[in-house]
C-alpha cells in the first residue's frame, strides 16, 4: 500500500505503481523490502540486473517523482531484460545476468558458431558459479545449467558433462528446504533430452541412468517419480536412442510402479 493510500488521500494510477515495485521486489527476493534501508536485489541474487533495482526504487518513490504509468514501467522492464552489448564484451566484462541474457538470445546453431574461445570461456565461468558456495550465486548457477543444457547439445562429450552431471543434482537430488530439486532445471533435461543427438544422448542417458541407479523411489516424491518418467520417456522416443533402451525401460516400469503405490502430492 502506498504511503498516501495509508494516509487516507485521494490516490491515483501512481499508488498502483508503488505496490507494483513492492510486488516485484518481493517476487524477486522472496522477502518484504527492509524497512528504512532499501537491500540492492543485484546484492542478493548477481542473477538480477542493477537496472531492476533502479525501477523499483522509481516505483518507491515519493509520488511527485514516482513513474507514474504502466507503459513506461513495462518499457523499462523490457529494455533491461533484452541483450544489446556484443558477446565479446559481455563475456569479457559483463556480470553474470549479460552472459545469460546472451545466451537467452542463442539457438543450438548460434551458440555452436561462436569461436572456441568464447565458448570455453562460458564453461570456465560456469564450472566457477557451479562451485560456488555463495547464497547470491545459486540462481544464475541454476539459470546458466538450464540454459546450457539445451544450447550445449552439440558439445563434445566431456564439455557437455560439466552441464549435465551437476544439472542432474541440482534438478532431482538437491534439498531446497519445502521441496527437492528444482523444477525449472528438470523441465530442461526432459527437454534436453528429446533434443540431444549422438553422444550427448548416450551422456545424458548415462548420467541420468546413474541418478537412477543410486535413487529411492519408494521415498521419492510423486512429483519427482512423475518428472523422472517425462525424462525416461523423452530419452526413450529421442531417434537417437539406439542402445541403453532396455535398462531405460525397465527404470520406467520401476517409476510406475513406485507411483502407483503413492498418493497424489502437489508438483513443485
Amino acid at each position: 500500500m502506498s504511503p498516501e493510500q495509508q494516509a487516507g488521500e485521494i490516490v491515483d494510477a501512481r499508488s498502483d505503481l508503488y505496490s507494483l515495485g513492492v510486488t516485484l521486489y518481493e517476487a524477486l527476493s522472496g522477502k518484504p523490502i527492509p524497512q528504512g534501508q532499501y537491500e540492492d536485489l543485484a546484492m542478493l541474487n548477481q542473477a538480477i540486473p542493477p537496472e531492476i533495482d533502479d525501477l523499483v526504487r522509481d516505483c518507491l518513490e515519493p509520488r511527485e517523482r514516482r513513474i507514474d504509468t504502466a507503459k513506461a514501467f513495462v518499457v523499462r522492464l523490457a529494455s533491461v531484460l533484452s541483450a544489446t552489448k556484443p558477446i565479446s564484451e559481455v563475456l569479457a566484462h559483463g556480470r553474470l545476468h549479460e552472459i545469460a541474457l546472451a545466451l537467452q538470445s542463442m539457438s543450438v546453431e548460434e551458440f555452436m558458431k561462436l569461436p572456441e574461445g568464447q565458448r570455453t570461456l562460458i564453461l570456465v565461468k560456469l564450472d566457477d558459479v557451479v562451485e560456488s558456495t555463495e547464497p547470491n550465486l545459486q540462481y544464475a548457477a541454476a539459470q546458466f545449467l538450464e540454459l546450457l543444457l539445451i544450447r550445449g547439445v552439440l558439445l563434445d562429450t566431456e564439455s557437455y558433462r560439466r552441464i549435465v552431471g551437476p544439472a542432474i543434482i541440482r534438478g532431482f537430488e538437491r534439498n531446497y528446504g519445502q521441496s527437492v530439486g528444482r523444477r525449472t532445471l528438470r523441465d530442461a533435461i526432459e527437454q534436453a533430452a528429446s533434443l540431444a543427438r549422438a553422444d550427448a544422448h548416450s551422456l545424458l542417458q548415462d548420467e541420468f541412468m546413474a541418478f537412477m541407479e543410486r535413487a529411492d523411489f519408494e521415498i521419492m516424491p510423486d512429483y519427482l517419480l512423475h518428472e523422472c518418467r517425462e525424462v525416461l520417456q523423452a530419452l526413450l522416443a529421442n531417434p537417437a536412442c539406439n542402445h541403453g533402451a532396455k535398462s531405460l525401460a525397465d527404470f520406467l516400469r520401476r517409476v510406475n510402479t513406485a507411483q502407483k503405490s503413492k498418493p497424489i502430492t502437489k508438483r513443485w
